[in-house]
């Protein structure tokens, strides 16, 4: 009994280590607040509603032996319809024309807004509930409401035309839209056939670019070599310039025995009046040869290396040329593909809108379709409720708060563990 939990044992550990469960709760608090609030912008959705005006109500039995219990039905054609009708790419673009969504900072395309945008019946009644998230409270608005108007638009010119030729042109549509994708399937399929030579270019482009940046090493390197020999050149130069090219050297007659002979015999001259006699000798001197040699090396070298740094500066310009051309020609093959891709793709959601619009006019009995009405605009949502931020906050303190109790309740049974195992000790120690 002695080792259970009591409620006075929690609220002490609580007590101890109130500021570590303080600690913890805080940081990730602040660090979700960080994120919320510099980190993530927030959303706004804003909300308009239609009505499909002519969805007669249709009245059943839920149970035949209970007839004061009916369950009214509308009939769901025309309101699929009209959601279908509201992912027109065509109405998308429209709408990102009317809410000045097309350029800074929204760059919105069709694809993005589809994702922006949520239509659903409201209670499978003739109610169609259009919601527009963004970031901005009043593009929300704008947005909603320009695709409530021009589903309303879309709605009158239908339902002024009668269904055979409704249905006839849903069916010119829905060709239309088909031999276009087709089309556009076919010229991707060739661009695709192309990659091979796309891959040939970028592998082309990859060499030059090695090419071209050892060059610019090697213009480097000479560029610092010609400094240096140039400046050895200059020292050597200095050099020669106070450098004799000959050695002189002046000594006694009598110092060469062959001189002395030859010249007692041609002269009959003594030995004391030869004495008097010099000889002087000249010869290349070593340095200034040594010299002489290193500047017209130097020179040679000098020559050789800036002719060489010439021709790579010359280079260096084509091979730029070249990959900026090729950069080009990549660049272009791709921007083909992707765009190719891009028109794929819409035409492929207005296949799939005109397929859809073609068969539910199929089903439809009458008018092609009953004319909408707005019975809800859009205001700006409320910045109090955008964003999901107080609860998303509220979860990080709920996690770190008990994340702050777990460890304080560990912190303690380790340290009461510990304290224990002192204990024993000092008691078989005594």
């Amino acid at each position: 009994m002695e080792d259970e939990l009591t409620l006075m044992d929690v609220l002490g550990v609580l007590a101890r280590r109130w500021k570590l469960i303080v600690a913890v709760t805080l940081i990730p608090a602040i660090v979700v607040a960080g994120v919320l609030l510099f980190g993530i912008k927030p959303t706004y959705t804003s909300t308009a509603v239609v009505m499909v005006s002519d969805t007669k109500p249709t009245v059943t039995l839920q149970d035949p032996n209970q007839l004061g219990i009916t369950l009214v039905t509308l009939p769901t054609a025309s309101v699929v319809a009209y959601q279908n009708l509201a992912r027109d790419p065509a109405l998308s673009q429209e709408v990102i024309d009317k809410a000045g969504l097309a350029g800074k900072p929204w760059n919105m395309t069709v694809r993005r807004l589809s994702r922006a945008i949520k239509i659903g019946s409201v209670n499978n009644s003739g109610l169609i509930q259009i919601d527009v998230e963004l970031t901005d409270p009043d593009k929300a608005a704008i947005a909603a409401n320009a695709l409530a108007d021009g589903l309303v638009s879309r709605g009158e010119s239908i339902s002024k035309t009668s269904m055979p030729a409704a249905q006839q042109g849903l069916k010119d549509t829905y060709a239309s839209s088909k031999t276009a994708l087709k089309n556009i399937e076919q010229q991707l399929a060739a661009l695709y056939s192309k990659r091979d030579s796309v891959t040939e270019l970028t592998n082309v482009r990859y060499t030059i670019l090695e090419q071209l940046n050892s060059y610019r090493a090697q213009v480097q390197t000479l560029a610092t070599e010609i400094r240096a020999q140039q400046l050895s050149l200059a020292t050597k130069q200095s050099a020669l310039v106070s450098t004799h090219q000959y050695l002189t050297t002046t000594k006694s007659i009598t110092d060469d025995q062959t001189l002395l002979d030859v010249a007692k015999a041609t002269s009959g001259q003594s030995v004391m009046d030869l004495a008097r006699l010099n000889m002087t000798s000249q010869q290349i001197n070593p340095v200034w040869q040594s010299l002489t040699s290193d500047v017209t090396s130097l020179k040679t070298d000098i020559a050789y290396k800036t002719g060489l740094k010439a021709l790579y500066e010359k280079t260096i310009p084509e091979l730029e040329s070249r990959v900026l051309d090729l950069n080009r020609r990549i660049d272009a093959e791709n921007e083909a593909i992707t765009s190719a891709q891009r028109s794929r793709d819409l035409l492929a959601s207005e296949f799939d809108l005109a397929a859809t619009n073609y068969v539910s006019s199929l089903k439809l009995e009458g008018n092609p379709l009953p004319p909408v009405r707005v019975v809800q605009q859009a205001i700006p949502a409320d910045e109090k409720d955008a964003g999901g931020r107080a609860g998303k906050l509220a979860i990080a303190i709920a996690a770190g708060l008990l994340l702050g109790i777990l460890l304080a309740f560990l912190i303690d049974y380790v340290q009461s563990a510990r304290a224990a195992e002192a204990v024993g000790g000092r008691s078989k120690e005594s």
